[in-house]
């Protein structure tokens, strides 16, 4: 656990760019949101000694890289509104072993306060970890299950909570898996959520590292907020014909099912996190497959403890679809390179434009490939980005019948004599 010092390092940029696509809303009574975005770019490797080999290691990021660029943010008058780690590059090469080379873009993307505000805060990241089971089987019917246990992220979100901190993202930032005999693997380290091997074995011992980002207020007896944590999933088909270079994606994510009724009983969405509890499975036919993955999610909710009783509504949800373009390029026998261009710094701009905040940039399984003959095909990887507000005119008399899904309540540990 630490709360890292200012650092002169890594300037921001504001966010902007190239002119994208929002759709167009009545003006905001609010204020608007200005963003900061501090990107690091992180070179990372990893390697099997066979194509098959039982055992594989991501290593995980080093805080130190970036946390000091994220905290000196606070002194400049801005918050975290995420963190995301996202694919700038991979390249793989190999055929006896399988090589790995990739650049990670780490990415804090913040929200200027106001002069009230600043200083009341500061940023802090603690290590945890994803124990995670993979299992896959079939020949005819290929898939696999990754279940993970994140108990220690509960626990850490609770023990925040106690000391008056504050949740403010969640990322995987690596990995490692040993004992598989090519087990179905969760593409990790920001690179997705979709299996990247399908074929048959089991991986006994895995571990994803993630970084919890949290705030700690700079003065005693403020304010305290409790969480609520719900699960979710989504469902992403890939159906494609024998032959043919990409395929037709559908994904089902009822989000916001999930956000409505927690909004409406005076609830803050602080994150969606995707827990790695995932399946995917592929039933094949003459000329085409049918490709089936079910991604974990959780939704996590904030409110002041002050605010326990009171659900009057505070805040509404918006999510906004966001293709993250990129190119993938054959250079010689045996080696790919991708490269993907996540420029969604407009997209962000213009909605803070409008009042909105920033929650999270959730990466989907789908993958879009434009048809081509060309070395260098072009693709889209699918994003789902959360935006929150506060309600500026609240409904009048507005009672929700609706009840919250379940949440997932931290352990307790037990007492012992």
């Amino acid at each position: 656990m630490g709360c890292g010092q200012s650092s002169s390092a890594a300037a921001p940029r504001p966010a902007g760019g190239a002119a994208a696509a929002v759709q167009q809303e009545p003006k905001y009574a609010g204020p608007p949101v200005t963003y900061n975005i501090v990107n690091i770019d992180v070179p990372h490797e990893s390697q099997t000694g066979l194509l098959f080999s039982p055992e594989m290691a991501f290593n995980t990021l080093t805080g130190s890289v970036y946390l000091p660029a994220l905290t000196n943010m606070y002194d400049l008058g801005f918050r975290m509104s995420t963190f995301n780690v996202s694919p700038g590059s991979m390249t793989a090469s190999g055929f006896v072993s399988l090589k790995l080379e990739s650049k990670l873009r780490t990415q804090g993307i913040f929200h200027q306060v106001t002069e009230e505000e600043k200083g009341k805060w500061k940023l802090c990241m603690e290590k945890s970890s994803l124990p995670q089971q993979v299992f896959g089987t079939g020949l005819l019917k290929i898939g696999g299950t990754s279940s993970t246990q994140p108990i220690h992220i509960f626990q850490t979100i609770d023990r925040i909570s106690n000391e008056g901190g504050r949740l403010v993202s969640i990322e995987v930032t690596g990995g490692s898996f040993t004992g598989a005999s090519a087990a179905p693997v969760s593409a990790t380290m920001g690179m997705g959520t979709q299996p990247s091997m399908m074929l048959y074995g089991h991986s006994p011992s895995t571990l994803l590292c993630v970084d919890i980002f949290y705030e700690m207020p700079t003065t005693q007896g403020g304010e305290k907020y409790m969480y609520q944590i719900v699960p979710a999933q989504m469902s992403a088909v890939l159906k494609t014909l024998t032959g043919a270079i990409g395929g037709s994606w559908t994904v089902t994510f009822d989000w916001m099912n999930i956000v409505g009724p927690y909004l409406s009983q005076g609830w803050k969405l602080v994150e969606v996190f995707l827990d790695q509890n995932n399946k995917s499975f592929s039933d094949r036919a003459f000329m085409a497959s049918k490709i089936t993955s079910e991604v974990g999610a959780m939704f996590i909710f904030e409110k002041p403890l002050s605010k326990a009783n009171d659900n009057t509504p505070v805040y509404e949800a918006k999510m906004v679809e966001y293709r993250a373009p990129g190119k993938m390029k054959m250079a010689g026998i045996g080696k790919t390179t991708i490269e993907v261009n996540a420029n969604w710094d407009s997209v962000i701009a213009q909605e803070g434009q409008n009042g909105w905040d920033l929650v999270r940039i959730l990466q989907t399984p789908a993958t879009i490939f434009k048809q081509s003959l060309s070395m260098t095909p072009e693709f889209g990887w699918v994003h789902y980005i959360y935006f929150q507000r506060k309600i500026m005119q609240a409904p009048a008399e507005q009672q929700s019948t609706d009840e919250p899904p379940a949440p997932v309540l931290p352990p307790q540990e037990q007492e012992t004599n």
